[in-house]
């Protein structure tokens, strides 16, 4: 009986299986280079100029030269005119190469001990992809494309396997914002921030405020890369939510004493609405005028600012969709101390019901006309503020249960960052802010204001003793006709510029 011989398979010589490796790096290498240079057209243009430059160095010498001297004065002008740019493309990059080693070492241990792997076609194990890390001084910045099968909430709660084994002191995780990988894969693509060193552990000084203003983006508080958080007020409400202690009263005085040299100028008008009468007496001057009386008061005074909100937009009406402040029509902020007190706990039914509709006529339709409106409270719950969705910026400081996240930012915003169930009592004034069309949550941290330095800033700043009138009188142009330029909404889109560390709270 004869057998047939079963042919084997080619082997491949040692040297083919090298040389088809090079091959495979050098394509793949070319590849991203050619990608590189196509996505950033200016990277093609200063490589074509480069190498004309070399191509002509031996006629004309001087043409490399002038070509390098004016890169290296264009990275020095880029350094200085855009610094956060700067930061962000170039340092931030090159320390991410070095973290990168860490990570080359660590990353699939930290990703098969979290159980964040999978089964492979061949039986071997699959991980996660992980993208370029931007390292600042204090966190790791990158994406992950997870998965299938993965959730945003099973990496949320691998978090502290992965921190334990990289070497950091926290991994935070939330859904990607938009960009190249989210557009192809959103539900799959997240980002990482693995902090390295928490920048808003410590207290940090009230900063000086800017001699004019920039009313799209004020500088109050500290993110956690130790940049400055830029509040956009003009245009926007800001609802401040928080529990005792959380420190809220960091939060309107760091915004109060940023906006003091704009009230000196008249191109800011304050006014305070202080239930308790506690808060506002330290800063009195630096107010039009504070309205701490009855419930029947503060009404009076919210149904004056709807009167200057409905003259505004009929001489607007036709010529602008936003008004620019000027000292004749400046910007008008109300802050509210304790809105619970004006929308619920109040025993005056009369007086509820007219504040309850002279708030919503302002939320809705004020911020167009240059009235912003930035209250406190404590209750998120829906039948205290039922009116929170009004508020384009909402800020969530310490809360007491993780259910409170959502009702007081919206829903979903735990599970996109916003962790303030878990700040801790030892750092009041740490806070997470979310705005309207924002994908994740930012923490910050805002700066202890003492009653001292809110003194010296109304002694400083402040436009004399506050008016006498039972309610807020802005002045009316005498010719009647002051109206806005024409803004669009890129107007409003402030430059974020970092800063410093973090900061503390007043409560």
């Amino acid at each position: 009986m004869f057998r047939l011989a079963t042919p084997e398979p080619p082997r491949i010589e040692w040297g083919w299986w090298l040389m088809g490796t090079a091959v495979l790096a050098c394509t793949r290498t070319f590849w991203r280079l050619v990608w590189a240079l196509v996505s950033h057209p200016v990277r093609l243009v200063w490589l074509a100029t480069l190498v004309t430059a070399v191509a002509v160095h031996d006629e004309h010498p001087a043409v490399l030269f002038a070509v390098l001297g004016a890169g290296l004065v264009g990275v020095g002008v880029w350094a200085w005119r855009w610094p956060a740019s700067f930061r962000r493309q170039m340092v931030w990059r090159a320390r991410g190469r070095v973290r990168a080693l860490s990570y080359r070492r660590w990353w699939l241990a930290a990703l098969g001990g979290a159980g964040l792997d999978g089964p492979g076609r061949r039986g071997d194990r699959v991980y996660p992809r992980r993208s370029v890390i931007l390292a600042s001084k204090f966190a790791d910045h990158f994406r992950v494309r997870m998965l299938p099968g993965q959730t945003v909430t099973d990496w949320i709660n691998a978090g502290p396997q992965l921190a334990t084994t990289l070497g950091v002191s926290e991994v935070r995780v939330r859904p990607a914002a938009p960009g190249r990988w989210s557009k192809k894969a959103p539900r799959l693509v997240i980002d990482v921030t693995a902090i390295r060193r928490d920048a808003l552990a410590d207290t940090i000084p009230l900063p000086e405020p800017a001699e004019v203003p920039d009313l799209t983006g004020l500088p109050v508080a500290t993110t956690e890369d130790g940049d400055a958080y830029r509040l956009r007020l003009l245009g926007h409400h800001v609802l401040i939510g928080g529990a005792t202690g959380a420190g809220k009263g960091s939060v309107l005085w760091s915004l109060i004493v940023s906006l003091a040299p704009g009230v000196r100028s008249g191109l800011v008008r304050l006014y305070g609405i202080d239930p308790k009468s506690l808060e506002f007496p330290y800063g009195e001057r630096l107010f039009n005028e504070v309205i701490d009386g009855q419930a029947a008061a503060m009404a009076d005074a919210l149904e004056h600012f709807v009167e200057v909100m409905e003259r505004r937009k009929a001489q607007m009406r036709g010529i602008s969709r936003l008004h620019v402040p000027t000292v004749a029509e400046p910007l008008i902020v109300v802050i509210v101390d304790e809105l619970a007190a004006l929308t619920s706990y109040t025993t005056d039914k009369d007086a509820k019901k007219r504040i309850e509709t002279a708030l919503g006529l302002l939320l809705s339709q004020g911020r167009a006309m240059a009235i912003s409106v930035v209250a406190a409270a404590q209750d998120p719950r829906k039948e205290v503020l039922g009116q929170r969705a009004l508020f384009t910026t909402r800020i969530g400081m310490r809360l007491n249960e993780a259910g409170d996240v959502d009702m007081l930012l919206g829903s979903g915003a735990r599970a996109r960052g916003a962790l303030c169930d878990q700040i801790s009592t030892k750092t009041a004034g740490v806070a997470y802010v979310m705005r309207d069309g924002a994908t994740a949550a930012t923490r910050v941290r805002f700066p202890w204001v003492s009653d001292d330095a809110i003194r010296d800033a109304a002694n400083k700043y402040g436009p004399g003793p506050a008016p006498s009138a039972p309610t807020p009188t802005p002045d009316a142009p005498d010719d009647g006709n002051a109206t806005g330029a024409e803004v669009d909404a890129e107007t409003l889109t402030p430059t974020v510029e970092p800063s410093e560390a973090g900061a503390g709270a007043r409560s």
